[in-house]
């Protein structure tokens, strides 16, 4: 049998934090874009945008800026060969079903935004977020990617797991993992 992976999609595999940030501030540079993604320090935006509003992922312009780490694409061959890939995401129906054509060919699970940790019964063996409350899987293995930043969301290890800064560094962890089948057998 192989290995599950559960995705979190927002900011795990998406960029949605810059995607926030475009929407609001259309004026930026690219430059001045990723400032505040580094400097954003709050999982809802608010100590960057103070004026944000969830409904935003129903707008058709902040859909337009969000994009799909490229790094994730040097995965694909190694995930779908080697691994049961289930995405994992939350939000409004609306949003929900435009992530989902984003990613056609793969399992997408909605999970509920509230009450944490509500991952916690989902199967897998390995879970990979953006957010240390979110990785509360049963999975033996669980990442913690980072963003390049530390914030209050994302400072506790994870028991079991590693912490990457972004999903280039994931490769070398998988194929670990897949010579290693006592991890998952």
């Amino acid at each position: 049998m192989r290995p599950r992976i559960l995705f979190d999609l927002d900011d795990t595999i998406l960029n949605t934090s810059e995607a926030v940030i475009r929407t609001y501030r259309p004026n930026l540079t690219s430059e001045e874009v990723q400032k505040l993604v580094l400097q954003n320090k709050t999982w809802n935006f608010t100590s960057v945008i103070p004026e944000y509003d969830a409904a935003i992922y129903d707008d058709p312009t902040f859909q337009s800026h969000l994009k799909i780490d490229s790094s994730f694409f040097v995965l694909e061959a190694t995930l779908f060969r080697y691994f049961d890939v289930v995405l994992g995401t939350g939000g409004t129906d609306t949003y929900n079903e435009f992530k989902r054509k984003m990613f056609p060919g793969y399992k997408v699970h909605f999970f509920p935004c509230t009450p944490f940790p509500h991952k916690k019964d989902f199967p897998c063996d390995i879970q990979i977020d953006d957010r240390s409350s979110c990785l509360s899987s049963k999975a033996p293995l669980k990442i913690l990617k980072k963003n390049g930043k530390d914030t209050d969301y994302n400072q506790d290890v994870p028991e079991n797991g590693y912490i990457i800064n972004w999903l280039s560094e994931l490769e070398p962890i998988l194929s670990f993992y897949l010579r290693h089948p006592e991890f998952y057998q």
